[in-house]
């Protein structure tokens, strides 16, 4: 049986636009074929018309906190950690760009950069 750990650090997260639709789409992609769209934790982040990225607002920041929960299940990490994310990675994706990232990427940002005093893949 696959826990739910190994199971995550196999997905894809993939970002796209919907014309006439305000905010991005992503979709959670696991190594089977599977996906389902990311969630949104609105109760964390309020003021987002949903995911964006490409610029510092509040969009690109509920899509960093949902990035970095769902790889650790964590909110106490995901909510330390979004702003920075959110400007060293989701900021830096052009606006009008699809993109994709895998857990494996997250996770590195998250042990390389990480404001937890140890952060190691147990975290994760």
């Amino acid at each position: 049986m696959t826990s739910k750990k190994e199971v995550s650090k196999l997905r894809i997260y993939k970002g796209y636009r919907i014309q006439n639709q305000i905010g991005g789409l992503v979709e959670v992609h696991d190594s089977e074929g599977n996906f389902e769209k990311l969630p949104v934790n609105e109760s964390l982040y309020q003021g987002a018309d949903g995911f964006e990225w490409g610029y510092g607002g509040a969009g690109p920041r509920q899509l960093a906190f949902s990035l970095l929960y769902d790889v650790t299940q964590n909110s106490e990490l995901a909510a330390r950690n979004a702003q920075d994310f959110k400007w060293d990675v989701l900021a830096r994706i052009p606006m009008e760009d699809d993109w994709k990232l895998t857990t494996e990427e997250i996770v590195k940002w998250v042990i390389e950069n990480s404001k937890e005093t140890n952060p190691s893949p147990d975290l994760l």
